[in-house]
């Protein structure tokens, strides 16, 4: 499974925990539960946001699924496709 599946998954369990929303504070969490670098974790979610799976904002301390982040269960071809 790609990283970016990994990370996706891992903030829809933690919205769908939270009733849509995770905080930006458990970004470490996220990042360790996908397996993924805390450095590279923007990055991530920066792509998975324009790819219109997430809203999330650093400085408003938010990460949201999309209406299409609720619909998808693999981002895996989403994310070949974007490339």
């Amino acid at each position: 499974m790609n990283n970016f599946n990994k990370v996706f998954l891992v903030i829809k369990k933690k919205c769908t925990a939270q009733q849509r929303f995770a905080e930006i504070s458990c970004c470490p969490t996220i990042a360790k539960e996908a397996g993924v670098s805390n450095d590279r974790l923007p990055s991530y979610l920066a792509h998975l946001q324009d790819m219109g799976l997430i809203k999330y904002s650093i400085a408003d301390n938010y990460i949201h699924l999309t209406a299409k982040g609720h619909k998808e269960d693999n981002v895996s071809e989403l994310v070949i496709k974007s490339f």
